[in-house]
């Protein structure tokens, strides 16, 4: 167990209680000088396997947030365009490609399809949305960063990816070797997640993009159910973000943010409710799943972010 835990994003050791978690040796603080939220007490990395189960990736949670998978590369074609004080500033033209490929909408794209580029997928479990993504995108070249060994074979087995194991910095991958590089729910999950975005400055090349989507630990679904708000995931989660808290981590490490955006939909509401984590009697449980699927079109419950590396 590591307990009196850094702030990973300003340094400091000064934090205070966020939310106090029942039943589990774990608690939620808060910085006190940035407002980090992130687990202390939490696993060490040798205790914190024993909390994997085989299934992780396929559970029932995993499949009812897959469709914001699908948006959150589709809308990266959308983004491939940033400003500056000169107006708009095109991307290099592998990137912009790809980008523009990712979305599949032919009016929207800003240049032709793609025939070559490289993405990284950190955090890409059994290999499920990084092969969906090679499949999609002529040409590309997909390759995955997953810490968990079992995952990690079945991405190599089913579906032929390759999979480095281990955490993204102590891999040593090359440098400037990525046109993209993304983390859809896996930043959250990491030790140290200034650390992984640092990195990913160095393994992008110049204008190279840096795609994001967390879970957003101020949205008002987060405060209502408190404790059991599934996107908690007690200790899988070690960190949790606000826009504020996200924006000064991903542009402290060399990048520039193009577009933030709040998720909006029911997955919490929906999972709190069927595996009663909120108790409610059976004739009641219909009409919160009627209600969660109206009030989830303004729970925003995740941030998804777009950036661009900037020059050193």
């Amino acid at each position: 167990m590591q307990t009196n835990i850094e702030c990973d994003l300003c340094g400091s050791e000064k934090s205070m209680p966020f939310l106090e978690l029942p039943q589990v040796p774990f608690n939620l603080v808060a910085c006190s000088e940035c407002g980090l939220v992130y687990l202390d007490p939490r696993p060490s990395p040798e205790e914190l396997g024993q909390y994997y189960s085989t299934n992780y990736y396929t559970s029932q949670a995993a499949q009812l947030i897959k469709p914001t998978f699908h948006q959150f590369f589709k809308k990266l074609a959308y983004r491939a365009r940033c400003e500056s004080s000169d107006g708009i500033t095109p991307l290099n033209r592998t990137t912009k490609r790809v980008v523009a490929t990712l979305l599949g909408w032919h009016a929207f794209r800003p240049v032709p399809v793609c025939n070559q580029g490289r993405l990284l997928d950190v955090g890409c479990g059994n290999g499920e949305y990084a092969a969906w993504i090679r499949d999609n995108i002529k040409g590309w070249k997909v390759e995955g960063v997953e810490v968990n060994e079992y995952a990690a074979t079945q991405a190599r087995e089913a579906f032929g990816l390759r999979v480095y194991i281990g955490h993204l910095p102590n891999l040593h991958l090359p440098e400037s070797h990525y046109d993209m590089i993304s983390f859809w729910h896996s930043l959250e999950h990491m030790y140290s997640p200034s650390s992984g975005i640092r990195e990913s400055h160095r393994l992008l090349r110049n204008n190279g993009v840096l795609a994001i989507e967390v879970p957003n630990i101020s949205c008002w679904e987060a405060k209502f159910i408190g404790a059991n708000w599934y996107h908690l995931s007690v200790p899988l989660h070690l960190y949790h973000f606000t826009p504020t808290t996200l924006s000064k981590m991903i542009q402290s490490n060399g990048f520039r943010i193009i577009s933030m955006k709040q998720v909006h939909g029911n997955a919490s509401i929906l999972d709190a409710v069927n595996t009663n984590k909120i108790a409610l009697p059976s004739f009641l449980k219909p009409l919160v799943k009627i209600a969660a699927h109206t009030l989830g079109r303004q729970s925003a419950w995740a941030l998804r972010v777009y950036a661009i590396k900037t020059y050193p």
